[in-house]
């Protein structure tokens, strides 16, 4: 305990063992330390010396870096594990630490005197719980989302013969997994969090997956059984004569403020001589304690069209100061696509930033085009029939009115559903809403209708039914043709097609229709489909990773108001992104869940080799 300045803060109480170090960046560390709770948390800062001073504490010498935490102020604690320093730290120099407390997520008070030192202990990285049978695990504290080991365990006995581990039990055990050390440290097993991983079969529906659930070890969706972020489990050693040690482990996840996320793509376009409005940002607080007005802040980080632009601090709205002019371009280089750097920061002080670019486009008074266009939605679709399932019409969740208004479509058109196609039939009975664009370049966007897609893939016009869709105000010439959905990856022809007042057909169902990417679409030998999963509309299928669809769509079940208990197999109704298979629910585990086919769209794509969990499926559309 300090009994000195500092506000008689704390340093950390450090033994000979305290720090382990083999000559990489890993640095071990095992010391007690005890405090108060502070409501901002603490930040442990690490340094190295080439020597110590006569009373054995350490100096500041060389910073290695330094990393927050929490502590509950409870007692003692023992804090023990890696950390990964900015440079290589030898066995020779010796290792201290100090400890400050946060005033607030940026500021800082208090700084604890330098920790005692110690170094040349590179056979001491590892834990052994043979050697000293009265030694229980120490229990740890680690921050959310750790992608380093939790622990490390000696492989070898005092004389140098093999341990062996294995997980054998406590309330959590699923959610971790021992095994040897991938770098760093020799002789040692790790102690980790389970991830993801599925395997591929030849024998597997590619559309039927096991669901898979979100890794633990993040703090907002607590995976441990009693949900309150402290994971319980037991490890059991057995040495070479087949005698086995038992010893337990309780492992406190806290929570740290992660980064924002900007959402809406990089790309946006309005046509000449209309709205001011550019682009509606948004953004995802990983926390998800941040919003749109409610600690989430944009601001101007740049662009060489900066000065041309306004932004609502609060909801991320884009507008030009000026109508724009496609005719008179007020742009840098005069090309109208506008750049503009946008920054959202949020309450505890991090960041994201995106350029944008806004293209301006042309508008035109002629006779327009027309084109007729088929496609068939994975989600909706039955292999059966060969035809797509209405239930959204069928259960009146449907929308009267076009649903692409808001970002990252961003289509401001008045289309709505007419009477008698609402009240069609059999193969020509509605499924959803789509938009399908004209594009002059596959980033270039000049055209746009809502339009219904129906059960045998034919679009129509919302109110008349015709399958010949017109677009006014574009002359006749070659455009690229795209199609996209709110929770299917969007597809484009791989070539412009030559458009005119004559209709031109272009059939995405047919795997023979070349589009833009590789492996764009689901491609069942002549047939082709769109891949279900873009819940975001990130333009992508992840099932891992920041804001990735698989979390959006668990998030969306557990935190419902009419799911306080967060049960994962809740069943939300109405019209979602989430709702995967389009049957108007949407259910992240049980029969008919929406998790399986977005999982199986990652694990299985032809592109994922390896079936990585962290995959990320892209389409034709970027």
């Amino acid at each position: 305990m300090d009994a000195g300045a500092n506000d008689l803060l704390n340093y950390p109480t450090v033994q000979p063992t305290s720090f382990a170090t083999n000559g990489s960046k890993i640095i071990s560390y095992n010391f007690v330390l005890d405090l108060p709770a502070n409501t901002h948390g603490y930040r442990l800062e690490f340094f190295k010396n080439t020597a110590k001073d006569a009373s054995g504490n350490g100096e500041g010498q060389v910073f290695l870096g330094g990393k927050d935490f929490t502590h509950p102020g409870t007692g003692a604690l023992q804090f023990k594990g890696s950390f990964n320093a900015n440079q290589a730290v030898t066995t020779s120099d010796f290792i201290a630490i100090t400890v400050t407390e946060k005033l607030s997520p940026t500021t800082f008070g208090s700084t604890s005197e330098f920790s005692g030192v110690a170094n040349n202990n590179t056979v001491l990285v590892c834990t052994s719980l043979i050697d000293d049978t009265s030694a229980a695990l120490p229990d740890m504290m680690i921050d959310e989302n750790l992608t380093t080991p939790i622990s490390y365990l000696s492989t070898k006995d005092s004389s140098g013969n093999p341990v062996t581990y294995v997980i054998s039990g406590g309330a959590d055990a699923a959610m971790f997994m021992v095994g040897p050390v991938t770098n760093g440290t020799l002789d040692c097993a790790q102690i980790r969090f389970i991830q993801t991983v599925s395997t591929k079969a030849t024998s597997i529906d590619t559309r039927a997956i096991v669901p898979v659930i979100p890794d633990p070890g993040n703090f907002e969706v607590p995976m441990d059984k009693d949900k309150n972020n402290v994971y319980d489990l037991e490890i059991t050693a057995t040495d070479k004569t087949g005698k086995k040690y038992v010893r337990t482990l309780s492992v406190r996840v806290m929570n740290v403020n992660e980064a924002p996320v900007i959402i809406s793509a990089a790309t946006a376009s309005l046509e000449e001589d209309g709205v001011t409005q550019a682009l509606d940002i948004k953004s995802q607080d990983q926390d998800g304690t941040d919003t749109e007005g409610n600690g989430l802040v944009y601001s101007f980080n740049g662009g060489a069209d900066q000065d041309k632009f306004t932004l609502n601090a609060a909801t991320g709205v884009l507008s030009f100061k000026a109508v724009p002019d496609y005719d008179a371009p007020t742009d840098s280089n005069r090309d109208n696509v506008y750049e503009v750097a946008v920054t959202v920061t949020d309450s505890g002080g991090l960041t994201a930033s995106k350029t944008f670019g806004i293209t301006v486009l042309n508008k035109v008074a002629d006779d327009g085009v027309k084109v007729q266009a088929r496609v068939f939605l994975q989600g909706a679709y039955d292999s059966k029939t060969g035809l797509m399932s209405a239930d959204l019409n069928t259960l009146g969740v449907l929308p009267a009115k076009q649903p692409y208004q808001s970002a990252p479509f961003n289509y401001a058109g008045t289309e709505t559903l007419g009477v008698l196609l609402k009240e069609s039939t059999g193969n020509n009975a509605v499924v959803d809403w789509v938009l399908v664009e004209l594009r002059s370049s596959p980033t270039t966007l000049i055209g746009s209708r809502a339009v219904m897609l129906q059960r045998n893939g034919n679009l129509v016009d919302a109110q008349t039914g015709s399958t010949t869709l017109h677009f006014a105000g574009i002359k006749a010439g070659n455009y690229y043709v795209s199609v996209r959905h709110r929770n299917h990856l969007g597809v484009i022809s791989a070539s412009p097609l030559s458009l005119s007042s004559t209709e031109n057909l272009v059939d995405f169902t047919l795997s023979a229709t070349g589009v833009k990417g590789t492996d764009a679409r689901y491609v069942s030998g002549a047939l082709a489909l769109l891949w279900v999963g873009d819940i975001n509309s990130s333009a992508t299928l992840t099932s891992s990773g920041p804001g990735n669809d698989i979390t959006n769509l668990l998030s969306s079940v557990i935190t419902h108001q009419d799911n306080p208990q967060a049960y994962t197999n809740f069943t939300l109704r109405g019209y979602l992104n989430t709702d995967l298979n389009m049957d108007g629910k949407t259910l992240f585990t049980g029969p008919n869940n929406d998790t399986n086919a977005l999982m199986g769209n990652v694990i299985m794509h032809p592109q994922n080799s390896n079936f990585a969990a962290n995959y990320i499926v892209r389409g034709g559309l970027q």
